[in-house]
């Protein structure tokens, strides 16, 4: 942590009252949310791209079990990183895990970036997979009028036809959003493009 390596007292004593004091306010300033973890450990803006970089290929690769862990460890570092919250939560989708932490996920992702059509697409989904239809429809609003071009709404139309005669309270099953056919969306992993 860079507040705690400047110490400028020579006294042992003194040197260690300070810090302390500067512990304290680097825990303060990230509780407040003032700092990130990775900011807070001194982790440089280059050496998350490179984690970003190499997450990305992973996840282009289909190696979702090397790219999980790496994602998790930068959304641990900058939780407000949309692209990565949307990404991870992707994984989860895909992989069938946690959809209630992938929704978490995209509610951030969706907070930091209201506009981003792949984090309201998944969003959308993890809301329906939880019956939650109607708010998954709000999603689907902000995203089917999008580029057509963009992997994301074609996914987005595939869930709206998915979810047309569903009710709130029924859970959407995840093979109904699956699709034989993948093209790589705006968070680079794979998106489902049709139903199946």
């Amino acid at each position: 942590m860079n507040a705690l390596r400047q110490s400028t007292t020579t006294t042992k004593g003194t040197a260690s009252t300070k810090k302390k004091a500067s512990a304290a306010e680097v825990a303060d300033a990230f509780a407040r949310g003032d700092v990130t973890l990775g900011t807070a450990l001194g982790v440089t803006p280059a050496q998350k791209d490179v984690m970003r970089q190499r997450a990305f290929a992973l996840l282009g690769e289909q190696r979702l079990d090397l790219a999980e862990p790496l994602l998790e460890g930068l959304v641990a570092l900058d939780p407000f990183d949309a692209w990565t919250l949307t990404a991870l939560a992707g994984i989860k989708l895909d992989r069938g895990g946690d959809v209630a932490l992938a929704l978490k996920l995209l509610d951030r992702a969706v907070d930091v970036v209201p506009g981003d059509v792949t984090a309201r697409a998944l969003r959308a989904e993890a809301r329906a997979r939880l019956g939650q239809v109607s708010a998954a429809r709000d999603d689907l609003a902000h995203v089917v009028g999008a580029d057509p071009g963009v992997p994301a709404v074609r996914r987005a139309r595939a869930l709206e036809v998915a979810l047309k005669d569903a009710v709130d309270g029924t859970p959407l099953a995840a093979a109904s959003t699956t699709a034989t056919t993948r093209a790589t969306d705006g968070a680079g992993r794979k998106s489902r493009a049709k139903l199946r």
